[in-house]
């Protein structure tokens, strides 16, 4: 069975998401709490709390390869 997948608008452009300067933002789709970064002119998504420390991802970073 094929993964189906929904999709949330959450601002209007990526540049809208990213004009605080912060590398990780985080937004709310859905009644969900979510992350977005950006890496290459790529959009990512991601939990908004870390899996490992539970603290929340849009106080990190992403790292020159990505990571």
């Amino acid at each position: 069975m094929e993964k189906q997948y929904r999709w949330f608008k959450v601002a209007e452009s990526a540049a809208e998401l990213f004009n605080t300067g912060r590398q990780i933002v985080q937004v709310k789709a859905a009644g969900r709490e979510v992350c977005i970064t950006r890496h290459q002119q790529e959009l990512f998504g991601c939990a908004s709390k870390c899996p490992h420390a539970g603290g929340r991802m849009a106080d990190g970073w992403v790292d020159p390869l990505g990571n």
